[in-house]
């Protein structure tokens, strides 16, 4: 077996290293924004003043319609989170095989 001189030996260190940072920063940091959702619009933010945490509130949105929430902390201030749930997409094999 041929043994690798000091500087093959740095240079793949290197390279090893830098392929480890690479791979594994921008998936932590793109998790963790999913993991914490959209942040709060202003409206949500503006339904929130003079009220507590877990006062129910509603949110006007900026088309006019008005939504029910529960004011939360999000970065030590309150916002209202919505009580809306979005429509999960089905996956290509359940809708397949949704007929069965």
């Amino acid at each position: 077996m041929k043994r690798l001189s000091p500087s093959q030996l740095i240079l793949c260190a290197l390279i090893a290293g830098s392929i480890s940072v690479i791979l594994t920063s921008p998936a932590s940091a793109s998790q963790a924004a999913r993991d914490r959702g959209p942040s709060p619009t202003p409206a949500a933010f503006a339904a929130c003043v003079n009220h507590k945490l877990g006062d129910r509130v509603i949110v006007k949105t900026a088309a006019g319609k008005s939504l029910n929430g529960t004011c939360r902390k999000y970065q030590d201030k309150l916002a209202a989170r919505t009580h809306i749930r979005h429509k999960k997409d089905k996956g290509w094999w359940k809708t397949l095989t949704s007929w069965i």
